[in-house]
This record gives structure tokens, C-alpha cells and sequence, in this order.
């Protein structure tokens, strides 16, 4: 298949790319802006991606990244 504009949009409209900050602890991906407030404003997470209206235009629903600060009480780092 010859890579084209339209190929190459197809190929990667399942996805979303972001740089993470160094040292990052942990990321929390959200897909209700009041879940991400919570790890903002209870957990001391900082805003990451979506809350500046960043969607993606092929995107089905709003996604949230946040990062940093504490674990919800039932949250774990996975072990890498």
C-alpha cells in the first residue's frame, strides 16, 4: 500500500501521542472530565492532555491525562 495522507490518517486514528513529563510517577488517563477534577483537586495530579479542548476530531469520546501527585486509595504503581 503507497503511504498517502489519507492512508497514513486511517493507519493512526486509533491513538493519541504525548510527551510525559520527566520522572513522571504516574499517568491517569480519564474519560469524564469529573474523574480527572478529582485527581486534580484531590490528589494533586496536574493536567496533562484535554482540558484546554484538545479532542481529537475522530475521537468518539473526551479523554483526560493527568499526572503526578498521590494514588487514589485503590490505585497501584504496576510494576514495569
Amino acid at each position: 500500500m503507497e503511504l498517502t495522507k489519507d492512508t497514513i490518517s486511517m493507519e493512526f486514528e486509533n491513538w493519541i501521542s504525548v510527551s510525559l513529563p520527566e520522572n513522571c510517577p504516574n499517568v491517569c488517563i480519564s474519560f469524564k472530565r469529573e474523574i480527572a477534577d478529582i485527581q486534580i483537586k484531590q490528589f494533586g495530579a496536574r493536567p496533562l492532555y484535554g482540558f484546554n479542548n484538545e479532542k481529537e476530531n475522530w475521537l468518539p469520546i473526551e479523554v483526560f491525562i493527568t499526572y503526578g501527585g498521590d494514588l487514589a486509595p485503590n490505585q497501584k504503581h504496576l510494576e514495569v
